[in-house]
């Protein structure tokens, strides 16, 4: 028996690999086979709509209008003012007979100057004044447009404005009963802190819809910026703490019972309800409008 064997050989790999040849089930598909074939799972399912997805872009017209509206009036306080207007620019208090003729007192507006309830909120002291309030009144008024619709934004604003003056009144009658100097009030800030509370309102209440990042961003934001603004008053002498308090107990109030956009609501809103808010929504700015155009005629007669 030999025990000769045949040599090994030693094949390349390349060739190992042209002689064992891959099974057909096992072949490697082409690009262009691989691309047709469908995928063999279901597609993610999209995000839930967020709030803004929801309500749809909304453009925050009301909210420009009324800055509008304030600059109007302070191009007012410009052309009527009794002192320099360089005062205006510089961190003083324009004085005039417009101003005069409508800032929140209480002895005439009981005595019948009803314009003096809303008057204030299109008259302020500076350009440092009217600018704080302008930006506040952009950011936080686009939110609340977008969340309560432009009518319920409005009678927010106007609302919240006219208990901030109701609030003064009450502060100027309590310095009347201790002998103090009763000083007119002016600016919007007790309105546009309505706004700012029903902002937090409305991130409070629409915890379900929004994402909780965007819930606690503008409860953050807000909440705090309001509770210091409220702190810093009391501590700079002049400002008419009650108004900023009252009006933003009022937009609370307002922002925790008014209904939504109607796409923020499972039971869409009627006809009716639509045509209420808007004839509404148009008595108080024609209020407002009205409040202003009065205290502008009442100066000039005062002034003649």
């Amino acid at each position: 028996m030999s025990d000769e064997r045949e040599p090994r050989k030693i094949i390349p790999i390349d060739e190992a690999r042209r002689a064992s040849p891959v099974p057909p089930e096992f072949e490697e598909p082409s690009p262009e086979e691989f691309a047709e074939e469908p995928l063999d799972f279901d597609p993610p399912e999209p995000p839930a709509p967020t709030l803004w997805d929801r309500v749809g872009e909304v453009h925050p017209g009301f909210t420009y209008f009324l800055v509008l509206l304030v600059l109007v009036g302070f191009a007012g306080q410009l052309v009527t003012a009794s002192v320099p207007t360089d005062r205006a620019f510089g961190g003083g208090s324009l004085t005039g007979p417009f101003v005069e003729a409508g800032a929140a007192l209480r002895g005439p507006f009981f005595a019948g100057e009803w314009w003096r309830l809303l008057a204030p909120l299109l008259l302020h002291a500076n350009l440092l004044h009217l600018g704080s309030n302008l930006v506040a009144l952009v950011i936080a008024g686009g939110v609340v447009e977008r969340a309560y619709g432009h009518s319920r934004f409005l009678a927010i604003f106007v609302l919240a404005g006219a208990v901030a003056s109701l609030a003064t009144f009450e502060r100027q009658s309590w310095g009347e009963a201790g002998g103090a100097s009763t000083l007119g009030s002016i600016g919007a800030s007790g309105a546009i802190y309505g706004i700012g509370a029903a902002v937090v309102a409305a991130a409070i209440r629409l915890r379900g819809l929004l994402t909780p990042w965007r819930a606690r961003a503008l409860i953050g934001a807000t909440l705090p910026l309001l509770l210091s603004s409220l702190a810093g008053g009391f501590a700079k002498p002049g400002t008419d703490n009650a108004a900023h308090l009252g009006g933003a107990l009022a937009g609370a109030l307002l922002g925790a019972l008014l209904p939504f956009h109607s796409n923020l609501r499972r039971v869409p809103e009627g006809a009716t309800a639509r045509t209420f808010w808007g004839l509404f929504a148009l008595a108080l700015l024609s209020a407002l409008v009205a409040s202003g155009v009065l205290a502008w005629m009442h100066g000039a007669a005062a002034s003649a």
